[in-house]
């Protein structure tokens, strides 16, 4: 995981850190479509203990049937131990962590 920039002044004081202004990419994965035998997906995220704040960001890739309203996946985000789940869904959707 990067550390970024840190910018400081003449006299050592910081006045610019990208760990503060910005948000970092840590990872993605393809949420599956909910088929009834697996309610949930579990996915590592190395590095997930060491932020602070993060967000998770779903774009759907696909469609359901024509006959379903889509549902995206619920996320469930776990810092301390670096996983996220992926539950419930019949849409399949790419799952972006962003973090700082």
């Amino acid at each position: 995981m990067a550390y970024g920039i840190e910018l400081r002044n003449f006299e050592g004081t910081l006045f610019f850190s990208t760990a503060l202004q910005t948000w970092n990419y840590i990872g993605s994965f393809i949420s599956p479509v909910y088929d009834g035998s697996n309610y949930y997906t579990s996915y590592s995220i190395p590095g997930a203990n060491l932020l602070t704040e993060y967000a998770v960001q779903l774009t759907p890739i696909s469609s359901p049937p024509d006959t379903l309203e889509a549902y995206l996946p619920y996320i469930t985000v776990y810092l301390s131990s670096q996983i996220v789940y992926s539950a419930n869904s019949n849409t399949q959707c790419l799952v972006v962590i962003l973090g700082r």
